[in-house]
């Protein structure tokens, strides 16, 4: 992980971690189906996503909707089988993050999809959304109250 990254996450002792199973693994990561998701509790945008079979595998993690708030998933009814949701509203949606150049990127055309009920997570790959790809990420104003 660059340092960038590594400034971005803070100090791993803050983390809140749930297990997920992946049954089919994720893309270019097939081999690993059981992973924790570490929400890192002093930045309310990012979380990581740790395998469990090899920790050297981690990717950053953001929710999408406080950058993308118009960012909207057409879930199939396969989606909600696989994932063994009843309704969307059993489902987080998480979008991989990357850094380049001192800048970050998140891949809008592949969501990780996790049901909250029962922590299984699916990563989705919408080949039709391919200008999705690489949206850079800029970090929003919050107002504390």
């Amino acid at each position: 992980m660059n340092s960038t990254l590594a400034s971005l996450l803070g100090p791993v002792k803050e983390w809140n971690k749930k297990q997920l199973y992946f049954q089919e693994g994720l893309p270019g990561l097939k081999q690993y189906h059981c992973y924790e998701l570490k929400r890192i509790k002093e930045n309310i945008f990012f979380y990581l996503l740790q395998s469990q079979d090899n920790p050297k595998v981690r990717l950053l993690l953001a929710d999408p909707y406080p950058f993308f708030p118009d960012y909207r998933i057409n879930f199939s009814k396969n989606h909600l089988k696989d994932l063994q949701a009843v309704s969307l509203s059993q489902i987080a949606v998480f979008v991989v993050v990357t850094s380049f150049k001192e800048r970050f990127y998140v891949n809008l055309a592949a969501p990780i999809a996790v049901n909250a009920s029962n922590k299984r997570g699916k990563q989705l790959v919408f080949t039709d959304q391919i200008r999705l790809l690489r949206q850079q990420l800029k970090i929003p104003v919050v107002r504390r109250k």
